[in-house]
């Protein structure tokens, strides 16, 4: 569960890392595999900044031009999306690369260093703290919290945590601006296709949440409200909820 939720807080780093909220100091260069790489074989590098300069400087087109001529900023607005690794389930990005022969995809895993790799194992006691508040009901505080964290920035995982425990939470209080919350969580992430799965992922755990405060504080919610957010979420993220519903009972089984 901790990976995935910091998977769904790092796919936001594109729009909030911009504003300096995070990685405010540059990591250093990484050294790892070169070339385009796969789904199944990513680049391995050390942290966003690093995969931005990769894709803006160390990639090389076809022709051994880099269209990006080193600009970390438009490497970076090249990201098209991201998904899981089947083996490694580490977050994979994409980015688009308009070389002279065609466009070019390049997969980067930004955790293939020691230092961005701990990050998905490692809770942080901002999150333990929400979690418990969660657990206890005392939803008005978690939300006031999470108002904080997500305004100012915090640790990855509280910050992606709040995301979607948010929505959950105002479903619990009875409160219309659930599916609006929801939407906002989607908003900055990469539409849904084929490379990028981080919609279907946010609501899938938008709903775990809500099933865990249901059956921790209440209020205890029946199969045909459970539908009826799962609805409104999907259609908050543009996703079809089929294929939540595929990957809620793929983490069940």
């Amino acid at each position: 569960m901790r990976a995935a939720l910091l998977s769904i807080s790092l796919l936001l780093w594109g729009c909030w890392g911009c504003g300096g909220s995070a990685h405010k100091t540059p990591d250093a260069p990484f050294a790892g595999r070169t070339g385009a790489g796969s789904l199944q074989q990513p680049i391995t590098r050390c942290g966003p900044h690093d995969s931005y300069r990769y894709v803006a400087s160390q990639f090389a087109c076809a022709d051994g031009s880099n269209p990006f001529s080193g600009d970390a900023k438009r490497a970076a607005r090249a990201r098209s999306g991201a998904r899981q690794n089947p083996e490694t389930g580490h977050l994979i990005d994409t980015y688009e690369v308009p070389c002279r022969s065609g466009t070019v995809t390049v997969y980067i895993d930004m955790y293939g260093c020691e230092k961005y790799a701990s990050m998905i194992d490692k809770q942080s006691a901002a999150l333990g703290e929400l979690q418990s508040r969660f657990d206890r009901g005392s939803y008005p505080d978690l939300i006031g919290e999470c108002a904080r964290i997500l305004g100012r920035g915090g640790p990855p995982d509280a910050f992606g945590w709040c995301g979607v425990a948010v929505p959950a939470t105002l479903v619990l209080l009875g409160d219309e601006r659930a599916a609006l919350a929801m939407k906002h969580t989607c908003d900055p992430m990469p539409a849904h296709s084929d490379k990028s799965d981080a919609r279907v992922n946010a609501v899938e755990l938008a709903m775990i949440a809500l099933a865990r405060g249901s059956a921790k504080a209440g209020p205890e919610l029946d199969v045909e409200v459970a539908k009826r957010v799962l609805l409104a979420f999907s259609r908050a993220c543009e996703v079809d909820p089929r294929d939540v519903v595929r990957r809620l009972a793929a983490e069940s089984a």
